[in-house]
């Protein structure tokens, strides 16, 4: 198995993963655009995205933490919680509908009604500041 791996490693055209990769995650970067999460424009390689909640929003890393609990406990989604946001790390196998799963985990966490409704009657603490 460990020789089959370091086959296909070599094999690989990086140039083309790293195009692959930027075209399944595009969506996801959109998305952080719209709803005003920090993502860099053009990502420096694929494989590694940093995403930061919106600067007003001030997240602790507590928070930031909470939110990668919740997205691997609930969604078996894994971001890493790095400097005042989360690292993402895809890979050659990530597919449309992991982005897409990603994207509606993120919008449930920080946008759906349950959550706003919790978050205003201080069910849950705050994750982000929300107009009422």
């Amino acid at each position: 198995m460990l020789q089959a791996s370091l086959q296909e490693v070599v094999q690989l055209d990086l140039n083309q993963a790293q195009q692959q990769l930027q075209q399944v995650m595009e969506p996801l970067m959109v998305w952080c655009q719209k709803n005003g999460f920090l993502v860099p424009s053009t990502p420096h390689v694929s494989h590694l995205i940093g995403i930061r909640p919106p600067p007003q929003q001030n997240m602790t890393p507590e928070q930031l933490a909470q939110v990668a609990k919740d997205l691997y406990h609930n969604h078996r989604i894994i971001l890493a919680p790095r400097c005042g946001g989360w690292r993402l790390s895809p890979y050659l196998d990530t597919n449309p509908q992991d982005v897409e799963a990603l994207v509606n985990a993120l919008q449930e966490i920080f946008f759906s009604k349950e959550s706003l409704k919790a978050r205003d009657e201080g069910l849950v603490e705050p994750l982000l500041s929300f107009p009422k």
